[in-house]
């Protein structure tokens, strides 16, 4: 049975996509490559040799990329300011191209570069919060349960309730224990209210 701190961890998504993890496969790149693997240090040793001879570029020349290796050595690494800014670059740089040496020497692996980014999440307003909070609430909510369940202050909680319920998108309920209950018709079940609960 092969060691698993040696394999490269996966999981398998919905629609059977192969995704990896980047740190833990990163190492097992490395590991794996062995001497064929790219080293930073070896990569900032000659991005430093750019800066101290009229040769730079070298450590792009490195990390295979060879285009912008012909820029920084004819520009001098853009008069020094690409060398510095590669500086914090290199990292990454050197984490893709082991990656990708890996991939290319497994077919089974897919390299987590090539993975679609995931889409940014859009900002919720207020009012979604609280509709979204409603909904897996069965349409009830309190002024406390949207403030926990969300970033919103108590005070913000309740102004934002409570100019819902004056525009005549949600009704309020007290339940035994005097709480006020915000009903959000639209996203209620089809069993009863049962006050006691909330």
């Amino acid at each position: 049975m092969d060691d698993p701190s040696r394999q490269p961890a996966r999981t398998v998504a919905e629609g059977s996509e192969l995704q990896i993890r980047s740190t833990q496969v990163a190492l097992s790149a490395e590991a794996a490559l062995g001497p064929a693997a790219k080293s930073q240090t070896t990569a900032y040793l000659l991005a430093a040799l750019g800066w101290l001879t009229p040769v730079a570029g070298l450590h792009r020349f490195y990390l295979n990329r060879p285009v912008s290796g012909l820029l920084y050595m004819f520009t001098w690494g853009f008069l020094g300011i690409g060398t510095f800014i590669d500086m914090f670059l290199i990292p990454a740089m050197a984490e893709r191209e082991n990656l990708l040496t890996l991939a290319r020497q497994n077919p089974n692996i897919r390299p987590v570069a090539a993975l679609p980014a995931p889409a940014p999440r859009a900002r919720l307003t207020p009012e979604q919060h609280i509709l979204r909070i409603a909904e897996a609430n069965e349409g009830v909510v309190t002024v406390a349960l949207v403030a926990l369940n969300s970033k919103l202050t108590l005070k913000v909680a309740q102004r934002e309730l409570e100019r819902l319920r004056k525009e005549g998108f949600c009704t309020v309920d007290v339940n035994a224990e005097g709480t006020k209950l915000y009903v959000f018709g639209g996203l209620r079940s089809t069993k009863p209210l049962d006050l006691d609960d909330l």
